[in-house]
């Protein structure tokens, strides 16, 4: 598990790396992108206020089924639902390589449109990422591969198995989603994103990494960092506002 965190960390430093620096108004986009995040944390207006309430509301009641919920998917385990278990060893490092692939795409060809959707994904994944690794530790929750408790909390933490709150993958999958449905019109496209997200979080429940709250709360997370970044590109960064849940999406 260490080791894999290493491949994580190695994984953001080199996407940042050559995502960021490789020329100045790139490094300026990936800021702008922080101050927009930064901002938006920090307003109260009305709309901020439903979307913080709707993901404090959501994270409350999964918590109230927590334990359900875990039980449940303990009980019911199929060969096919096996599966995700092996799509999801990779699932995290396949978004973040999708980010440096869609930046390097656009520089080898000069597509800019590329270099933009890869700065962006790559933005929402690192800022998204950084974050809930903060609430890991803060939080220090046992994760349900060792205890049925769900209230179990040691803050200040580091070790995998009390880093359970919220799920890292649901908020790289939600980032990834959130990021690259909004850069397209195609409906079928929105469907495959949106799908790889469910099925990254719906694994972490399904092997007992995660409580649903963990992934209700990381889904959040990232959903509204991805959705932040990509309405950004539209609009002057000094008036950015996240999107309520679903307006933005006809399916």
């Amino acid at each position: 598990m260490i080791k894999k965190k290493i491949i994580l960390n190695l994984t953001l430093f080199v996407l940042l790396s050559f995502s960021v620096f490789s020329q100045r108004s790139d490094l300026e986009k990936f800021g702008n992108h922080g101050e927009s995040i930064l901002k938006t944390a920090t307003r109260f207006e009305s709309k901020d206020l439903v979307n913080y309430g709707l993901t404090l509301g959501s994270t409350f009641l999964a918590y109230q089924a927590d334990e359900t919920v875990n039980n449940f998917f303990k009980r019911n385990k199929t060969p096919f639902l096996n599966n995700i278990s092996e799509f999801n060893k990779y699932s995290v490092y396949v978004v973040f390589a999708t980010a440096g692939g869609l930046y390097l795409h656009g520089k080898i060809y000069n597509n800019q449109k590329n270099t933009d959707l890869g700065i962006n994904l790559g933005s929402a994944l690192i800022y998204s990422t950084l974050f809930t690794q903060i609430l890991k530790m803060t939080f220090g929750r046992e994760r349900p591969t060792i205890t049925d408790d769900n209230s179990n909390f040691h803050f200040f933490e580091s070790s995998w198995d009390k880093t359970s709150f919220p799920s890292g993958h649901a908020t790289a999958g939600f980032a990834f989603a959130s990021v690259m449905a909004l850069s397209t019109d195609n409906d079928v496209e929105k469907v495959f994103y949106w799908t790889i997200a469910g099925l990254m979080a719906t694994e972490r429940l399904y092997n007992s990494h995660h409580w649903l709250s963990d992934v209700v709360l990381g889904s959040a997370i990232g959903y509204f960092t991805g959705s932040l970044i990509a309405s950004k590109t539209s609009q002057d960064k000094d008036a950015v506002t996240i999107p309520l849940i679903n307006v933005n999406y006809r399916f």
